[in-house]
């Protein structure tokens, strides 16, 4: 049985699945949803696909369905748990993640630059290491990625776990070496820096030439350890940080973690539609550093935020 699965969808107890399944060229074929044990008849509707037709032959173009299904989730944590089970009339085959199909395909850029980051690390010989935004509280710490033959680092805004140096990552030249970094990571954080731009050019400072920087932020995310949460960055938008100017050359700039967008109040304006477009969580950006920073910016963050990061 061959099968493919282009979209999945799990949201307010429904399943949305788009795909196509070898077996719906039978009269007897179905597909279920199943979750906790419990096996869902799902509501399938055929999709003529004359790209599978050109792709496998006659007959292949019965092949696609659009797939919803209500289920009864038995706890908050379900959206993982859902497996689909496709039966061709005789033969029954489980899909045990058909949502990691789809999101692997969608984030592979991002995963290509994030692995080859940590790869360039791995390979070089006793390579300097920094993480900006290193004490780990949210979960997300790429801390074991970091190979035992690297000195590393941890840089944060607040004393915690996984802290070294403490500071500020608009003035990092006044607590760490300059142009002393081989390799520089920050998951989480750029979202929660006042003036990115600036962080860019102390961070020009304090690596070495050549070095790169993996940088890990939001494109789309809700408002989080307010009044710290100023930014959200599209995969173009590292451009204009990171640049000749600020002594940067991007290497690679991608979104990840596909997701719909459905706004809480629906009506007949253009937001309405924004479920037919893709947005992305995520956004990353590989970053070489090519010679000196040119640019300066005196600002003080502390003089405009007058509260603490928060947590």
């Amino acid at each position: 049985m061959r099968y493919a699965i282009d979209q999945f969808h799990a949201f307010h107890s429904h399943v949305f699945c788009e795909g196509w399944f070898s077996g719906l060229a039978n009269r007897n074929a179905c597909v279920y949803v199943l979750l906790d044990g419990v096996r869902y008849p799902a509501e399938v509707e055929l999709l003529p696909r004359d790209d599978l037709r050109t792709a496998f032959g006659p007959g292949a173009e019965k092949w696609g369905f659009v797939l919803s299904c209500k289920v009864r989730p038995s706890s908050p944590s379900w959206y993982g748990a859902v497996q689909l089970v496709l039966f061709d009339g005789e033969r029954e085959l489980m899909v045990e993640q058909p949502a990691i199909i789809p999101y692997d395909a969608e984030r592979r850029g991002a995963s290509n630059a994030e692995l080859d980051f940590f790869r360039r690390m791995y390979e070089a010989d006793a390579p300097n290491v920094l993480e900006i935004g290193s004490r780990k509280r949210s979960g997300n710490a790429k801390t074991d990625r970091v190979p035992g033959h690297a000195s590393y680092v941890g840089f944060d805004i607040a004393a915690g776990p996984n802290v070294d140096v403490v500071g500020d990552a608009h003035f990092m030249s006044q607590t760490l070496p300059h142009n002393h970094f081989d390799f520089v990571f920050s998951i989480s954080t750029f979202e929660h820096l006042l003036m990115p731009w600036k962080a860019a050019v102390e961070l020009n400072t304090v690596m070495k030439n050549g070095g790169l920087a993996f940088i890990h932020s939001h494109q789309t995310w809700p408002v989080h350890d307010a009044p710290w949460d100023f930014y959200r960055f599209s995969k173009f938008g590292w451009h204009g940080i990171f640049n000749r100017y600020s002594g940067f050359e991007v290497i690679a700039s991608e979104h990840a973690e596909p997701a719909t967008i459905i706004p809480k109040m629906q009506m007949n304006n253009p937001s309405t539609f924004l479920e037919l477009q893709t947005g992305y969580l995520m956004s990353v950006c590989l970053v070489k550093k090519i010679g000196p920073s040119i640019l300066s910016w005196d600002a003080d963050p502390a003089t405009i935020m007058v509260t603490a990061y928060p947590g």
